[in-house]
C-alpha cells in the first residue's frame, strides 16, 4: 500500500521507536532529509521503492487523501476502485499490486530508489555526520538473503560518492531489514501482525491529530497524543 508523504514519514519514526535498538528520542522535523536526530548526528530520508511511472498514484494520493469517500469523482473510482484504502470514510492510500511473482520487481525498485535519493544526498541535502535512508518495499516477500543482495548493490552504487548513506531501513510488512552498508551488515527484526497494527493505529492519529512544521519533536507530539511511554492508543 502508497501511502502520503507525511503519514510515510511519521511511521518510519513510530517503526524505529519501538524496534531499532540504537533510536533516540529527539528525532525532529525537517526537510531534505526528512528527519534529524541530533544526538545520532543522523540525517534520515523517507521514501517508497516506487518507479517513475509510479508517480500517478502519488499524485492522485497528494490530491484526495483525507477526501470522504461519497465526494470523490466518478473517474477515481474508475481509475483505482478497490484498489482504494478507506479508514472512517475517508481515502488515506492505495494498495500496490501484489508482486509475488515477480522478485526482480521490488529488488529493481529498492535499489533504483535509493539511486535517485543518493543522487540527491550528494546535490541538495543538509549534512550530518550520519545519512539514513528508509524505504517502504511494499512487500512481504524478501528473505535475508535477498536483502543483502539488495544492500549490497546499494553499497556498489555509492563506492565512489563523497557523501553516503550508512544505514538503509527497508520495511517489508513482517520484517524490517536494518543495514548498515559501512559495515555490510543486515540485521533482520520481525515485526508481529499486531504490533503493526498498532503502529499504524498511532501514525493515523499523530497524522491526522497534529500539525509537522519543520521543527516539530517527534516525542513531544507523540507524548501529547499517548503519553510519554505509552504502548497502546
Amino acid at each position: 500500500m502508497t501511502f502520503e508523504k507525511y503519514y510515510n514519514e511519521i511511521y518510519a519514526v513510530v517503526l524505529l521507536k519501538y524496534f531499532w535498538k540504537d533510536y533516540a528520542d529527539d528525532f525532529y522535523k525537517a526537510e531534505s532529509p526528512d528527519w534529524v536526530s541530533p544526538s545520532l548526528g543522523l540525517g534520515m530520508e523517507v521514501s517508497q521503492a516506487l518507479l517513475q511511472q509510479d508517480g500517478e498514484a502519488k499524485k492522485f494520493i497528494d490530491t484526495y487523501l483525507g477526501e470522504r469517500r461519497d465526494r470523490l469523482p466518478q473517474s477515481a473510482w474508475e481509475r483505482y476502485g478497490d484498489a482504494m484504502y478507506f479508514y472512517n470514510d475517508r481515502l488515506w492510500g492505495l494498495h500496490i499490486p501484489d508482486e509475488k511473482s515477480r522478485r526482480e520487481g521490488y529488488v529493481y525498485r529498492a535499489v533504483y530508489r535509493f539511486q535517485k535519493k543518493l543522487e540527491k544526498l550528494n546535490r541538495n541535502y543538509s549534512d550530518h555526520a550520519v545519512n539514513g535512508l528508509f524505504l517502504f518495499l511494499h512487500t512481504d516477500h524478501p528473505d535475508l538473503q535477498t536483502a543483502q543482495e539488495i544492500t549490497a548493490q546499494m553499497a556498489a552504487l555509492q563506492q565512489n560518492c563523497a557523501e553516503t548513506f550508512r544505514y538503509v531501513f527497508m520495511d517489508c510488512e513482517r520484517v524490517l531489514y536494518v543495514a548498515d552498508l559501512h559495515q555490510d551488515a543486515v540485521e533482520a527484526i520481525d515485526i508481529p501482525e499486531d504490533a503493526r497494527v498498532l503502529m499504524q493505529r498511532q501514525t493515523e492519529h499523530l497524522r491526522q491529530g497534529t500539525e509537522w512544521p519543520n521543527g516539530a519533536i517527534f516525542a513531544q507530539k507523540y507524548a501529547a497524543l499517548f503519553g510519554e511511554n505509552a504502548k497502546k492508543s
